[in-house]
This record gives C-alpha cells, structure tokens and sequence, in this order.
C-alpha cells in the first residue's frame, strides 16, 4: 500500500461524515420522582418507604436533523431525555427538604448507578448533538434515549409505568408526578409520539435512500475486524488488560479476548477480532450504529470500562474494507471529560469465503477444511522403519538362477510398481539403477509463484552412515524438499543406505518459481516412527541448491556431499544425494526485474514440533546458531579472520593487471591469444584520470563496475563449468530482448576434472600456507612479548600485559554467557553482512551482481556529464561568504547573544515546542510502522490458523558460510521434449499425473485466502501452450490425422443422413397426415 493510501485508509472514522445539525422543533418537560427501577435488585427487594425519592424531569422532544451527508434533505427523530439536578440545585433541594423535615426525601444519589442498567446504547454517548431545550438550567442530563424504546405498561393515580426495552436489556421504572393532569398530559403526549414514530422513519429512510427504496431488500452481512488499539487509557497500574465488545441495537454481538498487561492492543484471529454482523439496510440506518466499548478485565471485581465510539450506519453500510482510526469518547457515567486511547477497525461486505472461514474454521464446526488436508498431505510421508524386529525379520535380497549367472535381487522399497507388482517386487542393482533413471510417473505440483517452474526428482543417495541399531536394522531414509513458502516429502526407503527413490514413488515435485534468487533447501533424514515429544527425524545431512547460475530447457543431474551445517566450520560430509531438476522460464526479462525490488521473507508453518524440526534442519542445519554456544563464537572470529583470504584474489588480479597477462581469448589466423583487455582499460582510464581529475567521480564507479566484471571473468575461466555464472552481457541481452542469448549446453560428467582437483589442492595449500605464515608470526609475535614482559620485570617494572598472559586454567566460559552472548550475536551479523556482499562480488548472487554492476556503470555515465569543479568551487564560495563574513557579528547582536537571556521557562516552552514538531514529523513514520506490525502480526496468525503454529523462516538469499557446489560426477544435457499427440499433450498440460498442492501465500485483506494459480497450462482461450510439441506425423487413434479424419467422416456421415433421410421423413410424415386426416372425416 502506497504513503497516500495508507494515509487515507486510517484516516478517524467520525470525520468521515459532516455532523447532522439538530433543531428543536418540540418539546414538553415534566418534574417527576423517580424510585429505582422495579427490575432492579433494589427496586425489587426493598419496601418503597425506605426508598429515597429522587428529583427528576423528564421532556419529550422532536428534533429535526438536516442531513449534510445525503445531499440535503431532512427528518425528524423524537427523543426521550431523563435529567439529574445538578450539585448546586439538589444542594438547594435537600435544604429545603431539611426545612420541613422531610428527611426521607433527601436525594443523596448522585450517581444514581446502582439504580440503573441502562445500556450504553441508552446514555447520552452518541455523536450527535441534540439542542436542548430551555428550561433547562441547573440540570444535567442523565441519559436519553430514542422514542421507540419506551412503552406504557400501566398507571396508578399520579404515578405511570413505563418499560424500556433494548434488546435483551427490559427495566420498568415508576415515574411519579405531582398531579394526575401532568401524568395524564405526560401520557398523551408519549403515545402520540409513538404513533408517529412510523411516520418518521418512513420520512428518514426516504432521505437515506433519496426516495428509492433500499437496494437490499434482505439481511445484508458484514465482516467486522477490531484490528487494534493504542494509547489506551491505563486501567490497572501502569498498563490494562483491554478488551472490546460490540454491540447493536442493545444486543452485544461479539466479544474479543483479552490481551493482558499491554496499553497497544492488535487483535488476530486467535483473540476474536473478526465476527459477523447481519442487519436489514432499513434496521441498520434506524438504529445508531455499531456500538465498541473497550473495557479492562479485572480478576476481582467489576471490569472498568476504558471508552467507547460508535460507528454510524452510514460508514457501515458503505465501507469496503478500509483501515478505519476512532477517537475513544468517555462512557456514560464516567467524571472525565475525554479519555485517550485510538481504536482501529474494518468493515466491509461478507463474501461467500469470509462466511464458510467463520461458520468452518472460527465457531468449529468442522475440524478439517480444504486447507488442512492440503497442508497435511504436503507434510505427510509414507510411513516406513517398521522398528529392528521387523528389520531383522524382513526378507531384502534373494539369490535367483539365469542360466549359469547367479543373480543378486533386492526387494523394491517402499514398495512395486503398482502397474507392474509381480516384475518390480524383486529387482537387481542394475534394473534399480535404469528403473531409477526413468521419468516419474506422479508429480506434486507445488507452490503459487508466477517466473516458472522449476522440475525437481530426488534419484538416490550413497554411502549414508547408519544411525539406526545396526545388522539388519539401518537407517529409514526420507528426503525432505523446502522451496520458498512450500514443503515436501518424499516417501521413506527402509533399512538402507544407498537408498533409490523409483518412478511410482514420491520423490517429483514441480515448484512454481516467485522470486529468481530463491534456494531450493534439501534435508536427508532417518525416519523416527516414535510419537514421543522429544524424538525428532535425525537429520543426516542437507544441501541449499543455488539456482540462480542453471539455466533453462536443461536437464540437470547433479550429485551434492552431504553436510550437516554450511554455516560453521565443524563439518565432515556424511554420504551424497543425487538429484534431477529442470528450469522452465517463460520470460527471462521477468525473472531478471524480479530482482530490482529486495526478496520477500518467506515462512512455512506446520502442524507438528516434529514436522517443525525437519524445515528447521533442513533450511539452516543442525546447529541453531541463535542459541549461545562457545564453539559459535570461535567459527564467526575464524570466518572473519578469512577474510583474509580475499586477498589471494586481489594479489592475482594485480598482478594480472600490472603484468600486463592475457585474459580475453581472441583467435586470430586460426591461433587463440590471450588480449590483455583489462591491463589496456586501466591504462587509458588512469591516464585520463590523471590529466582531468573532475572525472574522478565517475572512474571511481566505473572503476567498481569493470572490478565486478573482472570477477566475472575470473570465475568464467575457473576449470570446473559448476563454478561458472552467467555473463554481464548476457544479462544485458535479456533486459534488451527479453530472451536470453545463449542456448542450452552440455556439461559431461568428470569435464575438466583433473584441471579442477589441481586448482582446489592449490587453493587449500595456499590457504594452509598463509595460515601456518599467520600462525608463526603470532607465535613470535607472542615470544617477543614474553621476552619484554620478563625485561620489564627484571627491571621492576609492573604492567598489564603479565596479567594478560596469566593462565588460571579450568575457568568455565558458561559464567560469562550474559557477557559473550551478545559478542556472539554481534558477530553472527557481522558474518551475515559480510556473506551477502561477499555472494554478490563474487557473482553467486548472479541477477544482484549484474544490478550493481549495471547500476555503477550507469551513474558513472552520469557522473560524466555533472561539472563536479564548477559545483565544488560555487558550493566553497557560498560558505566562506556566508559564515566567515562581517555580517555574522548580526548574528550574534541580534540571536545568538539573546539566547543566554531566555528564562528557564521560556527554554522549556521551546524545548516543548520542539518536542512537538518532531512528533508531528514523525507520526506518519509511527502510523505506517504501527500498520506494518499489525498486518505482519495478523499474516502470522492467519498462517498459523491455516496451517500449523510452528513456524520457520526460509532464506531467499544465500546466508550460509560454504555454498554447495555440485560434485565432478554432476553432467547436465539440453532438454528437449519428445513430441507428442495432441490428446496425450493436452492430458499433460492440465494436470494429468499430477498432484496440485498450493503453497502458504495468503492473499488479501481480513480473511486472507490461499492465493492459487491455474492447474491448467493452456493460456486462456488457447487450446495449448506449447503448439509445437503436437506431433503431426503419428499415426494411430491419438494421433492428430485421426482426429481430422474422424471430424471429416461425421461431416460426411451427416450430409449423406441430411440428403436421404430429410426427404424420407418429410414423405413420411405427409402421408401420415393424410391418412389422419381421412380417417377423421
């Protein structure tokens, strides 16, 4: 949501509509005495001599509202208002009471609160201001209410009783006037006014709804989210336990839950903010409105109420779900003239969702929804790892005769191929490795992103250790797979350690792509079949697959080493995973603008803590380095210390540069050279540098820009192709063309093989060799410092550096926690930091690399032209003659010396003054970071509701310390799909073999829903969406001539039926009449 539209979608509800102005157009008053309620406990139980007699007057009147919010017009409304003696008036009363001795007539209830259960509804609480009328002084209203709330239940001489109803809320009270002409007078006038009661709601409909009739006829629903409050009034000590209840009509309609020792409230799904609200238009526009008071729960007593606000009928029925702000006004009774305190809601119509979420999901009356059965499936894997009786017990590989071989077979796990039981029950090593190879049979269509697809099979793992009893009891392996806001799982393999995931079973998924830097996070885990709170799947290793340098229509079959953290340096690998992904783009422009705005944060919630765990180990590894752990201290000082290691780059690029060595292949008379292209820009750059210097600026970002290309460079010429990135140009081609330049390649498997295990033992021994350097100098360093401490104290000298070097030994680090711990996590950002711009200089963070990169090479071209001299010298000569000039002796004649002068008063004036500017200034900042925090607070609820409390953060850009590089053995070959018919094709593109799951993205406002996208491929209005995959040229039943041919033979079939039948049945029918016709006559 944009600045402006934030700003006008939070704007306070009550200046939405113009206040109606009132005029009195009759009234009549009544002094009566008015005993407590008969419905009331002391109305009931005691005797009405010992009741004291209260002063009160009564006036009935008719008010004429002109309505500035519908286009002019007026009607009448007719209220009746009870009114107090105020102090000076019953002070006078009770004086002349005492005069004649008329002690029990003394009116000494003031507040008169005991007595009354009026509703909110009925006090004088509302927003519109009714002129009252004359007569009046010396008392102060009590409450009032509207006409059509009283009714007459009967008289007794001077005495009428009356019964005010609104909504579950009956109190019939006694009024008792000084003659039986004024209650007779009294009640004439009421059931008048009764009467035309009809008359002037009909009068106000008609201006409501300019003279039409209400475009809804039946009960209109809508949604209500109490959304938040803040600076609520304090309630307890220092802070409340606020809560809101809604009513309408006198009948509260909902109520949220407490949010305990806060004075900043927000209400989710969890604590009731939403609730449904049903009214007639008609019902809705006679009434007040929505009614919110906002009490404070107390354990003992009675809850305090904090405020109140009405929301007119007019916003209700028109707002479409807009943030709407409400001042909190006082609530009847209370002695404050205003109380603090905003409270923010929505409304807006109720849609066919919004009412299966609250009747399903909020009042439970069903426990499962679409939601959860997708989220449960997307969670679930086939159970496996039977435990080691069942182990030991289970036949695995039999021995069979095929002629004179004698040939090893393994029994298939999970389990057969369900079309084929009998021929994949037993298979050998090398029919499990072709079967493997195959192209799944059933996919999991996952996730709700719009770039592409990405095609992902989990084929194998190797050499896995065996963390279960041993013998015949081995590890049970599942894979689990976590892209952006989606999990999945694969089927578990039992008792293996080389465990083969086959077509048939769950091991494909396709993920649909929302951001292009997104890591696609793979867990290898050994199933724990334990139900125990404390048992989780142990996770045997994991790998972040980088997508950002794969390219499209490429099948790629790449083996990665297990690890169980990339993130410190205590790792071994723990056996290997072997996958098969593939890319589907269809706009390479898309994919490369995705990444001009910053990666959204994306969660995945799930049901179970154990569920929880797998996401966990599987995005951020064993170790959760949020936690304090000395060994994590020690791994952020050693990976900043290699930082160090940058400087092996910079030596090798110097010198490239300064030597003038060839790093661009030109082939020329059939002989490749290296050009030296870097050494020659560097040489007319610093050349011109130096002969004009205002140029500076911009060779300075050039000078960035050509640094990340020769980075670039450097990393396209490493032996191994699985290190390369894609190039600048390259990039530059997609944002011009919209399509990417270079076609799909083949990488074999082992290509350069021997030129890469040379350059990564000569990158380790160059990093032992500078460590052991290090190493030696801070040993000599450290004897030189011993050698001067002992000199110094031969010489008497006491310094610090001997209780430095003092070694206690056996002191536990674990005393100094609440020292290191903060240490530990100002390191982890350091490190974090230093990751990012470290994947992005190194262009592991391809699209960002090439942004910067771009970025530095255009503001250098825009530096060119910005005549930095004549700005530097103007901008010199502007303050040398404006702060060093004669005229600054003014200054201080006329201010600075008058400072000194101001009274303490006069500063604390400015001070406020001050104070409140910068509060003006910052409010919009408040408002729009209190808004984000509510929508984020709300999301996380909602998710939460959906699917599962336990929630885990996936990282969208590279945080981990080592990235996974595929191994050697890794090959990839351009992908090209097989032609095929056009119904098979068709089958395919809407979903055939597939399993479509969305993802946890939720859309939309109040009661989000799960965003989707199409299960069907074809665009709309298309039959296809890949034509040119149709094989023509296949004959057969599906094939695409047969469809022609069968379209041509019903063509044919009818024009033959049409020729001969038509004139037959027409003949036909003919003599039919005839014969009728004669047989009648």
């Amino acid at each position: 949501m944009t600045k402006s539209k934030r700003q006008e979608s939070t704007r306070l509800a009550q200046s939405t509509e113009p206040a109606p102005k009132s005029d009195l157009v009759s009234f009549k008053i009544w002094e009566v005495v008015a005993p407590p309620p008969i419905t009331s406990l002391k109305g009931a139980l005691v005797p009405r001599v010992f009741v004291s007699r209260r002063r009160r007057k009564v006036s009935i009147e008719v008010h004429r509202i002109a309505s500035a919010g519908h286009q002019g017009g007026s009607y009448e409304e007719c209220i009746v208002r009870v009114l107090n003696p105020n102090q000076k008036v019953r002070e006078e009363q009770n004086k002349k009471r005492r005069n004649k001795k008329d002690e029990e007539l003394l009116d000494q209830d003031i507040a008169d609160d005991e007595s009354t259960v009026a509703h909110p509804e009925m006090m004088d609480a509302n927003t519109r201001n009714f002129a009252a009328p004359d007569g009046l002084d010396g008392w102060e209203e009590k409450y009032r209410f509207p006409i059509r709330y009283i009714t007459v239940k009967g008289t007794n001489r001077t005495g009428i009783f009356v019964q005010i109803t609104l909504g579950r809320m009956k109190q019939t009270r006694q009024l008792i006037f000084d003659s039986m002409a004024e209650a007779e007078e009294f009640r004439n006038v009421l059931e008048k006014e009764i009467r035309n009661e009809k008359d002037r709601n009909d009068a106000k409909l008609n201006v409501v709804f300019h003279g039409k009739s209400p475009p809804e006829a039946d009960d209109i629903t809508f949604l209500v989210e109490i959304v938040s409050g803040w600076d609520l009034p304090v309630g307890d000590l220092s802070t409340s336990d606020p809560y809101v209840i809604a009513s309408f009509d006198g009948n509260d309609v909902h109520k949220t839950q407490v949010i305990e020792k806060t004075l900043d409230p927000i209400w989710t799904v969890k604590t009731g903010s939403l609730f449904l609200f049903r009214s007639k238009a008609e019902a809705l526009y006679l009434s007040e409105g929505l009614l919110f008071t906002v009490k404070d729960y107390d354990a003992l007593g009675r809850d305090e109420k904090l405020g109140m606000f009405y929301v007119a009928p007019k916003v209700v029925y028109e707002a479409k779900g807009e943030r709407l702000e409400f001042k909190l006004i006082p609530t009847p009774g209370s002695k404050k003239k205003e109380v603090p305190g905003y409270v923010a809601i929505r409304i807006r119509r109720a849609t066919g969702h919004d009412i299966v979420f609250m009747n399903e999901h909020v009042h439970k009356k069903k426990k499962t929804s679409l939601a959860e059965s997708a989220t449960q499936q997307l969670a679930t894997a086939q159970l496996g790892g039977g435990g080691a009786l069942r182990s030991y017990f289970r036949r695995q590989t039999r021995h069979i005769k095929d002629g004179d071989r004698d040939i090893k077979q393994y029994k298939v796990r999970p389990g057969p191929d369900p079309k084929r039981e009998e021929e994949t029950t037993w298979l050998s090593k090398e029919q499990i490795e072709a079967e493997c190879q195959r192209e799944s049979d059933h996919w999991l269509d996952v996730g709700n992103g719009r770039l592409g697809r990405l095609h992902v099979e989990i084929l194998g793992c190797d050499e896995l250790p065996n963390l279960d009893s041993g013998g015949r009891n081995k590890t049970d392996t599942f894979v689990a797979l976590v892209y952006e806001d989606c999990v999945v799982k694969t089927d578990v393999v039992d008792d293996c350690l080389n465990p083969r995931w086959l077509p048939w079973s769950k091991r494909a998924a396709i993920f649909h792509i929302h951001h292009s830097s997104s890591q696609l996070f793979l867990g290898v885990f050994d199933f724990d079949q334990s139900v125990a709170p404390g048992d989780d799947h142990d996770l045997i290793g994991r790998v972040a697959v980088d997508l950002t340098n794969l390219r499209k229509d490429t099948m790629y079959v790449m083996v990665y080493d297990l690890y169980t953290t990339a993130r410190i340096s205590d790792r071994k690998k723990l056996g290997s995973i072997t996958i098969r992904l593939r890319l589907e783009v269809e706009d390479d422009r898309a994919v490369l603008l995705s990444n001009l705005e910053p990666p959204p944060s994306f969660y995945v919630n799930v049901k179970t803590r154990k569920d929880h765990r797998v996401v966990q180990f599987t995005c951020s590894g064993k170790y959760d380095t949020s936690k304090y752990d000395i060994k994590f201290i020690n791994s952020y000082i050693e990976e900043i210390l290699s930082v160090q290691h940058a400087s092996f780059y910079l030596s090798d690029a110097f010198m490239r540069l300064m030597l003038w060595r060839g790093t661009m292949p030109v082939r020329m008379l059939g002989t490749t050279y290296h050009f030296p292209i870097h050494s020659l820009a560097a040489f007319v750059s610093l050349a011109v540098v130096v002969e004009r210097p205002e140029l500076f600026p911009a060779w300075s970002f050039a000078l960035f820009g050509w640094t990340m290309v020769a980075t670039m460079d450097y990393r396209l010429h490493l032996p191994t192709p699985w290190l390369h990135c894609k190039h600048f140009l390259e990039h530059a081609f997609t944002l011009f063309y919209g399509s990417t330049p270079i076609a799909p390649y083949s990488i074999e498997s082992h290509e350069n093989a021997k030129e890469a295990i040379a350059f990564e033992e000569g990158w380790r021994k160059r990093i032992t060799e500078s460590e052991e350097a290090a190493a030696k100098e801070y040993e000599e360093n450290l004897k030189a410092q011993e050698e001067y401490q002992r000199e110094m104290d031969e010489i008497g000298d006491v310094s610090d550096i001997s209780a430095l070097n003092k070694n206690d030994g056996g002191i536990s680090v674990d005393p100094f926690k609440s020292v290191l711990y903060p240490v530990q996590q100002n390191l982890q950002m350091v490190c974090k930091y230093l990751r990012r711009i470290r994947y992005v200089l190194i262009w592991e963070e391809s699209y960002i690399s090439f942004w910067v990169t771009a970025g530095c090479f255009l503001v250098s071209i825009i530096f060119l032209f910005v005549p930095w001299f004549f700005l530097i010298q103007w901008t010199a000569r502007i303050l040398v003659w404006a702060l060093f000039g004669p005229w600054m002796k003014l200054v201080d004649i006329f201010y600075v010396s008058k400072l000194d002068d101001y009274t303490e008063e006069e500063l604390m004036q400015q001070r406020l003054e001050s104070r409140k500017k910068r509060r003006l200034a910052t409010a919009t900042a408040l408002a729009e970071a209190r808004i984000k925090r509510e929508d984020a607070m709300k999301l996380k609820a909602m998710k939460a509701y959906y699917f599962g409390k336990y929630i885990t953060r996936v990282p969208v850009l590279k945080e981990d310390r080592y990235v996974d590089t595929p191994c050697l053995e890794s090959h990839a070959l351009p992908f090209k799909p097989d032609p095929l018919p056009l119904s098979e094709l068709a089958m395919q593109e809407a979903g055939y073999h597939r399993t479509r799951i969305p993802g946890q993205h939720l859309v939309g406002s109040m009661i989000p829903q799960i965003e989707t996208v199409s299960f069907t491929e074809a665009p709309v209005g298309q039959a296809l969406r890949r034509p040119n995959l149709v094989d023509k040229d296949i004959a057969g039943p599906e094939s695409t001539t047969a469809a022609y041919a069968k379209i041509g033979s019903l063509v044919v079939c009818a024009s033959v039926i049409s020729w001969f039948a038509v004139p037959f049945f027409s003949s036909l029918t003919q003599h039919l009449l005839v014969a009728l016709q004669e047989q009648t006559e």
